[in-house]
């Protein structure tokens, strides 16, 4: 099984209070955890996912009856390692994505932030929109969501675009400074910071996601406390540096190129571990459970 969010232990399947706009650390399905509502859109919505929850664990014995898991980064194994059988294996593999090599953006000679996603409370951008209207700066934004009229009102110079294709999107990337990747939440693999630095665009990222793992603090980008918005100012001061800005470019090119992330890579390391399983090997990368 491929665990691509955390469904197969949090009932909304991400391990977040939207309502509170922060990490939960409930225990899935405990009281704590059905007595709260967390679902982005109501508690009714809340209820039907724990009845699936339900269904899923006691109907079909999942995750009980799987003992093979693929997972994306090591965060998200952390998370939801204590929730999987003991004798579980986890096998790590990254995400493909479709990038083409256009060479190294000139990200010291730009102007601007990006930022690519949902405008949406978890999303970050509010935080983003503070500390960007605070500095008097301005981003461009490409994607949408509830919070689009309020952060236009904020940011009256910045650019929004709404959701754009591929190649709007890679346009969008390589006019860029450096990408805005504020998010409040685990998320499990984000590929937007990935992309990036295929382009050389360094990423500012929360430390509360997965994209640190990639994104090594000063090295392809930079990192902020997820919570603060202060924090996220600084960053966005050190962006302004151009000769920081080109150094952390060239590592993130040079890092992804040197490796890509292709469909090709990620079949053959997934071939590859199922050839292992037909053998009945266990993982090299699995590791024992936690105690808990």
């Amino acid at each position: 099984m491929s665990l691509h969010e955390y469904f197969t232990a949090c009932p909304n399947g991400a391990f977040f209070d939207f309502p509170k706009n922060e990490v939960c650390h409930r225990t899935p399905l405990s009281w704590s955890c059905v007595s709260c509502n967390c679902d982005s859109r109501s508690y009714r919505i809340k209820l039907w996912r724990l009845a699936r929850v339900f269904v899923q664990k006691h109907l079909y014995g999942v995750p009980a009856c799987i003992t093979n898991y693929i997972m994306m980064t090591k965060m998200s194994r952390d998370v939801l390692t204590p929730f999987l059988p003991l004798d579980s294996n986890i096998y790590m593999l990254d995400n493909p994505i479709s990038v083409t090599d256009e060479g190294r953006s000139p990200v010291e000679s730009n102007k601007r932030a990006l930022f690519v996603g949902r405008l949406s409370r978890e999303k970050g951008v509010a935080n983003l929109s503070q500390a960007l209207r605070d500095l008097g700066m301005s981003a461009v934004f490409v994607g949408d969501g509830h919070l689009r009229a309020e952060i236009q009102a904020q940011l009256p110079d910045s650019e929004f675009t709404g959701w754009l294709n591929k190649e709007g999107v890679s346009a969008k990337m390589r006019e860029a400074r450096i990408l805005a990747f504020p998010s409040t939440w685990y998320e499990v693999q984000p590929l937007t910071p990935i992309e990036a630095a295929a382009n050389g665009v360094p990423s500012i990222v929360s430390n509360c996601t997965t994209a640190i793992e990639c994104i090594e603090h000063n090295e392809r980008g930079l990192h902020f406390q997820h919570d603060s918005v202060e924090a996220l100012k600084q960053q966005l001061i050190a962006s302004q540096d151009d000769k920081l800005v080109e150094r952390l470019s060239r590592n993130a090119y040079s890092w992804y190129w040197n490796n890509p992330w292709t469909v090709q890579r990620h079949t053959r390391e997934l071939i590859a571990i199922y050839e292992q399983l037909q053998s009945g090997k266990t993982s090299v990368a699995s590791l024992p459970h936690p105690v808990t």
